[in-house]
């Protein structure tokens, strides 16, 4: 009502404000629709169709090729669908154009962290804490690459006898730790 009578007391009618409202919403649907596509792909790639949802993806990229949104799905559904390079490829254009898109640091971290490189995970975590310091996806992934990055060490120690009264002693040890990154970086590989 206060939106007609303003449209009203600038000389506009009625008939008209409604016409142009509807001719902005259709020319909207559009962009709506590209929006609902990377949605769509990934509750598509959620319900265990990863390859699907790449297709539509592909589709909808042709058709919007600069929309954030589906480059976005389209590198997550890559990453889970385990092309981690290609969704890496994906995740840097866009942090090309959008240094600052929180969900693209944690989706190249999230890629980083599958790869092993921990590091590198724990970088982009802090990089999208320090953009967004209540983002969850952020804290998940630095509690994750924090996790997956520490040492974990197990001792155990068994004492046996025979028939014939002999004592054995037997103990076992093991250490776990994230190797991979700390090999490439002693092997000068990056």
């Amino acid at each position: 009502d206060i939106l007609q009578n303003i449209h009203v007391a600038q000389g506009f009618r009625p008939g008209a404000v409604l016409r142009c409202t509807l001719l902005l919403l259709s020319l909207s649907t559009p962009l709506a629709a590209q929006g609902s596509a990377a949605d769509d792909a990934l509750e598509v790639a959620r319900s265990g169709k990863p390859d699907s949802a790449l297709s539509l993806l592909v589709k909808a990229r042709t058709a919007d090729p600069d929309n954030l949104d589906l480059q976005l799905a389209h590198a997550r559904v890559l990453g889970w669908a385990g092309r981690r390079g290609e969704a890496e490829s994906v995740y840097d254009s866009v942090l090309a154009r959008s240094p600052a898109d929180v969900d693209a640091v944690v989706g190249l971290g999230y890629v980083y962290h599958w790869q092993g490189r921990e590091r590198a995970a724990m970088r982009q975590a802090k990089t999208a804490l320090a953009l967004d310091s209540a983002n969850a996806d952020a804290q998940a992934l630095r509690r994750a690459a924090h996790s997956a990055s520490r040492v974990s060490m197990q001792s155990s120690a068994d004492w046996s006898n025979d028939s014939d009264h002999n004592t054995g002693f037997r103990q076992a040890h093991s250490v776990s730790a994230p190797l991979t990154e700390g090999l490439r970086l002693l092997a000068g590989v990056s």
